[in-house]
């Protein structure tokens, strides 16, 4: 039985090529995540998590980002990066691994999603919830994923989790080096976790907005009906009212003190 969740969030949308995306051709990058090679970290944090179910007979893999690009066409961002992961079998990853431990989720379109969705994800596969969550991303945004959506949002307990990160590499000096890291966390700051931190789970713009840019596709899952557990979130999250969240006495099936909740 799988009891730990390995959690890789996607940037971008590999496209393929000869290179297994150490070109940032290969790429569809914004301009910020060229500067520093993002997607070179993006290899980076698939082959962390290949490294993390080598380690753990009991770890399940699971990629999440969903079809956020129009330019792409429909394919999600989990899709491209599972086939990118597929190149680096036997290198970094068993190919039974990949095929058994290794799975998808394609409907997330912010970090937030990439947590909550990932715990619904598993459970569809293995009937429990994971008692020990691993997160391989950006180590600028560990407080984002840890403190804010694991910890505070969803309570889950921060003894649970592991965090495996790692940053850009600009090619600058070192003087160039520590503006762009300053910038770096300030834009994560001023773009991203006092949103959240003022809004939980993104059900109010601008973080409401954004998702709504990042579904071309009118992209819709069924984890309310997956995951019966959790349907009085996902409802009360529809109604874009924190107020209607009643936050406190919120509970979640991975804790102690869960009671199911009868319709």
């Amino acid at each position: 039985m799988f009891t730990h969740l390995v959690i890789v969030p996607c940037h971008s949308i590999w496209k393929g090529g000869l290179l297994a995306g150490r070109d940032a051709k290969e790429w569809l990058l914004q301009s910020y995540q060229m500067e520093g090679d993002d997607h070179l970290c993006f290899i980076d944090h698939l082959l962390k998590a290949a490294k993390v179910l080598k380690e753990d007979q009991y770890a399940l893999m699971i990629i999440s980002g969903g079809k956020t690009c129009k330019e792409a066409g429909p394919i999600s961002e989990a899709d491209s990066y599972c086939k990118l992961l597929g190149e680096y079998t036997v290198a970094a990853i068993s190919k039974s691994d990949y095929e058994e431990r290794v799975l998808l989720e394609p409907f997330a379109k912010d970090s937030f999603e990439n947590v909550l969705f990932l715990i619904c994800r598993f459970y569809e596969v293995c009937g429990n919830y994971p008692s020990h969550i691993t997160v391989c991303g950006f180590d600028f945004k560990r407080s984002r994923f840890v403190q804010l959506h694991l910890q505070l949002a969803l309570k889950f307990e921060p003894t649970r989790v592991s965090y495996v990160g790692n940053y850009p590499m600009p090619k600058c000096d070192e003087s160039q080096k520590e503006l762009y890291y300053r910038v770096l966390k300030k834009g994560e700051e001023e773009n991203a976790s006092r949103y959240f931190r003022n809004d939980l789970y993104g059900i109010q713009p601008p973080l409401s907005t954004k998702k709504e840019l990042r579904n071309p596709f009118n992209q819709r899952h069924e984890y309310a009906l997956t995951n019966p557990c959790l349907r009085f979130l996902f409802e009360r999250m529809a109604q874009a009212d924190p107020d209607k969240l009643d936050f406190e006495k919120l509970q979640f099936p991975w804790n102690e003190s869960f009671v199911a909740k009868k319709d």
